[in-house]
């Protein structure tokens, strides 16, 4: 019983962190879109950066995503240690600092 309430403990504080960074994640989204069409010279030109700047932080974000759920999928799957977990997490997220300026770059040219 005291097993099961410790679960549900850890559970409902992983629940509050992932609560608390989505909020927090979309607050600073909110905050940049403000930024962005108080200062923006031309307004026409609206459309086409949202459009921009969304692809490119969903590209980001689904580069970081995808190989954290594919490391945790292959944890699940086969007996691998947690060094090579860590070591595959941290190489999404290189992955997405190298590719993201790239990004970039092509969408502001």
């Amino acid at each position: 019983m005291k097993a099961e309430k410790e679960i549900v403990g850890k559970a409902l504080v992983g629940v509050s962190y992932l609560a608390s960074v989505q909020f927090s994640s979309r607050i600073f989204t909110f905050l940049l879109n403000i930024a962005l069409t108080r200062y923006m010279q031309d307004p026409a030109a609206l459309g086409v950066a949202s459009i921009q700047l969304y692809l490119l932080y969903t590209l980001a974000l689904n580069l970081s995503r995808e190989t954290i759920r594919r490391v945790c999928l292959r944890l699940a799957s086969e007996s691998v240690k947690t060094h090579e977990v860590v070591n595959l997490i941290w190489c999404g997220i290189v992955l997405g600092v190298i590719i993201t300026p790239m990004l970039c770059l092509y969408f502001i040219t």
